[in-house]
């Protein structure tokens, strides 16, 4: 005979008189009563929220970033609210804790990993020589010279800065420079090029302002294929770049890359963050040394820049950007003259200040660091058409008292702009 559990009968009656319309027995009620318990329970459970549902968020976005102590320290709390704004934007738990409380919970997921010491940092040095080069060394040593494609100006590969204030005429000159690669043509007609296409984005005023300064900047017109353009581009880090990749890969000998403005292709960047241009600075000279090219980023100076500061103080936040690029080229005129300056300055090259002059939407060279007062200037230039002249002669010339160009004559020889050979004057 089979033994049925306690209650088993009972329930197994209480079933059955249930399917014929009966009543339900106590037990059968009992089991029902404690399961829509149970169930509610449950019920209950789930819909309680997640404990700690927000620091879970911020773990797994450490665990998946492979954020670290250090980076957090380093850039801060903010700087990760804004890169990952849809994870931490509303994290309850992230904006609350402290910077420590953050690194102590980062430290138990990505814990700092301690350097091994490597079998070349056991090795015992034996001599000086083995770890440093002496500047002999270095000094008999041949490098390969600083190439150049626009001589002085624009070397073969980098990222430079063409810098000034609005209306001054800097995308002319940009223009210029470019027609004159995409030509071969001398620059300013009196620096060397090297010829190969170029890509020029001009992000302001679109293709009638673009075919306007074209017309007037291209001498010669069976040259214009090897000169791209566009008037519209995507920001760079958000489909730009591929962009300019193309532009590379598909040009048969490419040379330039003209982004005019470069604040129009970081929108979300402000003029003021100097830090963050800096970085973008650095990731395109990167990106133009990588494809061996140059890039000309053309950008508007500081209002408050004055003629006697230093040309380095016009660019914003210089201090960190001129370590980002491979040079910057400064120009500076006032709206109502048409002479004006640009400086060059370079990595791996002297600086350097060239006078140049803007008439009929031309640029043209007049000389390299001439002398500021205008008479000093006259006497610059009449010396470079007729050298060795007396005194005499250069004040009949000019049509100036004796006594004055004399005392600008020693003032120039002082200044080291012309020297005096046998009563007669000479550039230097």
């Amino acid at each position: 005979m089979v033994l049925m559990p306690d209650n088993q009968e009972s329930l197994l009656a209480g079933f059955g008189n249930l399917l014929n319309g009966g009543s339900t027995s106590s037990v059968v009620e009992d089991l029902f009563a404690e399961e829509e318990v149970t169930t509610g329970q449950r019920t209950k459970i789930s819909e309680e929220p997640l404990v700690n549902s927000d620091k879970d968020t911020f773990k797994e976005l450490v665990r998946t970033e492979q954020i670290s102590k250090n980076d957090l320290r380093t850039y801060g709390k903010k700087y990760y609210q804004e890169r990952h704004k849809h994870v931490l934007g509303e994290n309850n738990f992230f904006l609350n804790a402290s910077i420590d409380e953050l690194c102590a919970l980062i430290e138990t997921i990505n814990p700092t990993k301690k350097k091994k010491k490597s079998r070349k940092e056991k090795k015992e040095v034996v001599s000086i020589n083995e770890l440093f080069s002496t500047a002999e060394e270095l000094h008999h040593e041949q490098l390969e010279p600083l190439s150049f494609t626009v001589q002085d100006f624009l070397p073969s590969t980098g990222a430079f800065i063409l810098s000034s204030k609005p209306k001054t005429g800097k995308t002319f000159l940009a223009l210029q420079m470019a027609s004159c690669i995409a030509s071969g043509e001398r620059f300013l007609r009196n620096f060397d090029t090297v010829k190969g296409q170029v890509l020029y984005v001009m992000t302001q005023g679109g293709r009638r302002a673009l075919k306007h300064r074209i017309d007037k900047v291209f001498e010669n017109k069976g040259e214009l294929k090897n000169m791209f353009y566009l008037t519209a581009i995507d920001p760079l880090q958000q489909g730009g770049y591929e962009t300019l990749q193309n532009f590379i890969n598909l040009a048969d000998n490419p040379k330039l890359i003209v982004l005019d403005m470069i604040t129009n292709m970081f929108p979300n960047i402000k003029h003021s963050n100097y830090q963050a241009w800096a970085q973008v600075f650095e990731e395109l000279n990167d990106f133009a040394i990588e494809n061996n090219i140059s890039i000309i980023c053309v950008y508007h100076s500081r209002k408050e820049a004055t003629d006697g500061s230093d040309f380095t103080d016009d660019v914003l936040g210089s201090t960190g950007i001129l370590g980002s690029v491979s040079g910057i080229l400064t120009l500076r005129r006032s709206r109502d003259k048409g002479e004006g300056e640009i400086f060059i300055n370079h990595r791996e090259a002297e600086s350097m200040k060239k006078t140049i002059l803007f008439r009929d939407a031309c640029w043209s060279y007049i000389g390299d660091n001439l002398p500021a007062r205008p008479t000093d200037r006259k006497v610059f230039f009449l010396l470079k058409e007729t050298s060795g002249l007396t005194n005499k002669e250069i004040a009949d010339h000019l049509k100036k008292d004796k006594g004055n160009i004399t005392r600008v004559l020693k003032r120039m020889v002082e200044e080291d702009f012309i020297y005096l050979h046998d009563k007669r004057y000479y550039l230097n």
